[in-house]
């Protein structure tokens, strides 16, 4: 923040309805008339307005621009001395910011200034301290290849996220005033094009509502962001989806749970690697020739030998609790005689390896869900076994009548 400077703070006791954020970089030629017209919309209203520019490192003389404009405009610019991109310089923007709702706009007014007024009556309408409203792009008059890399980004962003709003990347947005100077200058940590969706994911983090506004998008200028850009953020992008839906996925599948499983399914490749390697070794011992009977007795020994090591690991590794031994053969035994059905099955209809396939799958979820209800079971016994306490609780209770 050493870096920063700002300038043209309101007076003391000037507490304005709405702060707007302009991030600008090398929009000189721009930024003079952004203001107005974002200052315009909103005195229309009888709105007080705060105007904040960042600019962005430029060299063009937007600062300039932004420290001519009349002191009772309320314009405060904050100067970041080097180029740190658009997420970076609506962040700074939003630390500055002072009013009960605060908004960013891009510079160059594709999304137009006026459509900032009924974002603010929605919000007010809604609630402005606990409503997020979003532009979404309802008409969008730009050139053909904008806009259609533009439907496919929002298409792709709203396919894997589910915010429930059509638009995450439009350029402008309205947030309560907290949650735009406490919240997201701490917590908004991705620097690239996918900031803003960043942003929505907090909102929906802190329970707040997030509602459309449908705008019109002119065209000013070609895009800056090309199809290569976005590729670029598909990482963040995943991070992204995988932050949104991890506690759905978790509520689902408890990480014990998910644990549990990894453990499972370790020990039955190591089952099946102490199988094979028992078969070969008394197969090394003692050729069975083209003797079916020994070859077959080789391997029930070897199956023998891996089913006793699946039950101590199953035991004190995947469910750490001792499983009866009966109970342990009986279930391991029932997935055995699935696995052969379902084999002989498939085999009938022509697809013995697929029967097969399906058959382990089928065998390992028997035993897990065995194994598992022996093991629930057991840590059920353990946690009932001292009752004594309750019974005498009880019987006091008896002699007190």
């Amino acid at each position: 923040m050493s870096a920063i400077r700002t300038e043209r703070r309101l007076g003391r006791g000037e507490r304005p309805e709405v702060s707007v954020v302009i991030p600008a970089r090398n929009e000189a030629a721009l930024i003079g008339v952004a203001v107005a017209r974002v200052r315009r919309a909103l005195l229309s209203a009888d709105i007080a307005p705060e105007i904040i520019v960042v600019d962005d490192g430029s060299s063009d003389g937007t600062s300039d621009v932004v420290r001519s404009c009349p002191r009772g405009w309320h314009v405060r610019l904050v100067h970041l001395p080097t180029p740190r991109g658009k997420a970076a310089a609506v962040l700074a923007g939003f630390r500055q910011a002072s009013g009960h709702l605060v908004a960013f706009i891009d510079a160059d007014l594709e999304l137009p200034a006026e459509e900032l007024l009924p974002m603010v009556r929605r919000a007010q309408e809604l609630g402005p301290a606990l409503t997020c409203v979003v532009a979404a792009r309802a008409h969008d008059q730009r050139r053909t290849i904008d806009r259609f890399s533009s439907t496919l980004a929002r298409r792709l962003v709203g396919a894997a996220l589910r915010l429930g709003v059509s638009d995450t990347q439009a350029g402008l947005k309205l947030f309560p005033g907290w949650f735009a100077r406490s919240i997201l200058p701490s917590e908004v940590r991705d620097r690239g094009w996918t900031f803003d969706i960043e942003m929505l994911l907090l909102a929906r983090e802190h329970h707040l509502r997030l509602v459309e506004s449908a705008v019109e998008m002119r065209f000013v200028r070609p895009r800056r962001a090309g199809i290569f850009t976005m590729l670029k953020c598909l990482p963040a992008l995943l991070r992204h989806a995988v932050r949104r839906w991890r506690p759905v996925l978790e509520a689902l599948a408890p990480p014990q749970v998910v644990q549990r499983a990894g453990r499972f399914l370790a020990v039955g490749l190591l089952n099946t690697v102490v199988d094979m390697l028992a078969f070969l070794g008394l197969l090394a011992l003692s050729p069975p020739g083209k003797d079916p009977l020994r070859a077959a007795l080789y391997a029930v020994i070897a199956w023998g030998c891996a089913s006793l090591c699946g039950y101590l690991l199953h035991s004190g590794f995947t469910f750490r609790r001792r499983l009866p031994l009966a109970g342990f053969y009986a279930v391991t035994l029932g997935a055995v005689g699935l696995q052969v059905l379902s084999t002989v099955v498939g085999t009938g209809a022509g697809s013995p390896v697929l029967g097969k396939a399906v058959g382990m799958g089928l065998s390992g979820l028997l035993s897990y869900l065995g194994y598992h209800a022996m093991a629930r079971r057991q840590n059920g016994q353990m946690a009932g076994a001292p009752r004594l306490p309750r019974a005498l609780s009880a019987a006091a209770a008896e002699d007190a009548r």
